[in-house]
């Protein structure tokens, strides 16, 4: 596969007030991008800068080797698609559809057999006369999503496209907007701040914080092995030790070697524990004992905290063994991979 998009320190500001600094990355074609952060991150402002809605102060925007500094946004062939969705609420189902198919000049003929195509892609079949407000919200996604499709765009460009909707509807209609993406072959980025949602749908995530790219990896690579502690915290991992303030070599029972010589921060992701009976001096598995000071059942875990000395940690257990009850004394094996380390960073 080629790069299709490639950003090369893409940096803007406003007001003197750098908002997205020293971006670079690449996107190859047929690649789903999220960026994911929080709100202020510069998610929406990078989305903008792609689409030619804001100028960078400096860097450059390649699509297909080309530089798009000149384009104007019309003149670029993207997509978008917003949280709002922009319907005309004058216009019925088919005619929300055919807006851009109008605009591109295509003949008749096409735009109607167009246009039935995008009501079967997205499930929209026989609703095509349909008033916007006679539908419910997730039917108003899927009209907005077939609108930005219909002109088959180069690069697609979702802002934020279910951040309305309620939790259930978003994960259905994640897993759906991938699957329909990926059927038509669509390079698309795609921002949101919902982790869950940017793993649902992404083959890359770009983590942005403060205007800057933390990293830029694959969903389960940003999961297992976050690359800052900063990203770790955004993730919700909420179990890391300072090794100075708590030195491993007392926190845990047995000690890998290569954790001797931690000198900055340590995660424990929350599934990576298990019960262990007894603690062994020749597990080669670190092995930590302290006691449940919550206990919540969950369907498929129980969430768990545990106080270790000082420190009180999460872990999500399986219901079978169940756990120890409440102040109760619990000894857990730690799988080594829900391990990650980190230097010495701020924060």
């Amino acid at each position: 596969m080629k790069n299709l998009l490639q950003i090369d320190r893409l940096s803007k500001g406003y007001n003197g007030t750098t908002v997205v600094h020293d971006i670079s990355f690449s996107l190859e074609e047929g690649q789903i991008l999220s960026l994911l952060g929080p709100s202020g991150s510069g998610k929406t402002t990078l989305l903008r800068l792609l689409a030619g809605l804001e100028h960078p102060e400096a860097g450059r925007l390649l699509f297909n080797g080309k530089d798009m500094a000149t384009t104007p946004p019309h003149k670029r062939q993207f997509g978008m698609m917003f949280q709002e969705y922009a319907l005309f609420p004058h216009k019925n189902v088919a005619d929300n559809i055919c807006f851009g198919l109008e605009m591109a000049k295509w003949s008749p003929d096409k735009q109607q057999q167009r246009v039935q195509e995008m009501l079967t892609l997205v499930g929209l079949q026989g609703k095509e006369n349909r008033r916007i407000d006679e539908l419910s919200g997730g039917e108003r996604q899927r009209v907005a999503l077939a609108r930005s499709l219909a002109p088959q765009p180069r690069l697609l460009l979702l802002d934020e496209p279910l951040g309305s909707l309620d939790r259930v509807l978003r994960d259905r209609l994640a897993a759906e907007i991938r699957s329909i993406l990926k059927n038509q072959k669509v390079t698309a980025v795609f921002v949101t701040h919902d982790q869950t949602e940017a793993f649902a749908v992404a083959d890359i995530i770009a983590i942005l914080r403060q205007g800057r790219l933390e990293q830029f990896a694959d969903p389960e690579e940003v999961y297992r092995r976050p690359k800052t502690v900063d990203v770790a915290r955004f993730l919700g991992f909420r179990n890391l030790i300072d090794c100075v303030r708590h030195p491993l070599t007392g926190f845990f029972d047995q000690l890998p070697a290569e954790l001797h010589t931690c000198s900055g921060k340590l995660l424990i992701r929350p599934e990576g524990a298990r019960l262990s009976e007894k603690q062994t001096k020749d597990s080669i598995e670190p092995q930590l004992s302290g006691q449940v000071a919550g206990r919540q059942f969950q369907g498929q875990v129980y969430s768990m905290e545990i106080q270790v000395r000082d420190l009180q940690l999460h872990f999500d257990l399986p219901i079978d063994p169940a756990p120890p009850q409440i102040n109760e004394t619990i000894s857990l094996t730690i799988n080594p991979s829900a391990v990650v380390q980190f230097g010495e960073q701020a924060g």
